[in-house]
Parts: structure tokens; sequence; C-alpha cells
């Protein structure tokens, strides 16, 4: 169990919660969108995207898009969740990638 904690974290490590990051699109879906931050992959839930309500991410963004976006979970699995609602509110001065 220790071993796979250490593994997880050291997967996860290079990622912080609640730092900024340039995210790239790679794939779109009806409740989110998910990006690479470096080597990482992350999901944006679209209930994160923006301050205002989203109906249809594809209309809005697209695959190659780099968007900012505020580290908000890593789970004990090591996945990533991201915000970019939050990355607008919070402003850029911590932008790490």
């Amino acid at each position: 169990m220790e071993k796979a904690k250490r593994m997880i974290n050291e997967v996860a490590q290079e990622l912080e919660v609640g730092k900024v990051y340039l995210g790239e699109v790679y794939r779109i879906e009806k409740y989110g969108v998910f990006v690479r931050i470096g080597k990482k992959e992350a999901l944006l839930h679209i209930s994160e995207f923006d301050v205002n309500p989203v109906k249809d991410l594809s209309q809005v963004v697209k695959i190659g898009d780099k968007l900012l976006v505020k580290v908000i979970e890593i789970d004990e699995l090591g996945r990533v969740k991201v915000s970019r609602k939050q990355a607008m509110v919070g402003g850029v001065e911590r932008l790490k990638g």
C-alpha cells in the first residue's frame, strides 16, 4: 500500500494543487474537456470552465486550444482536476507551465 502511495505521489508531484498552469485541450466530452499539462492529463469539468454557464463546450473550445487552468484536486489515484474559472478569477501571477 505504501509503495502504491509513493508511486502515485511521484506521478502527481509535478503539479501542485492551487497553482495555475497552461494546458492544451486534447479531448472534448459533453461533461468537460481533457487537457495536457506537460506530461500530465487533467479533467476540466464543464462546471469549472467559465464563470458563466456553458451548454456546449464544442462551441467554445477546440482540440489544440491552450487554456490557463488551476489545479483544484489530485485524488488518491493521481487523477488531476482543474478549473479554468478559478484560474481566471485567481490571476496569472502563479503561472507554472
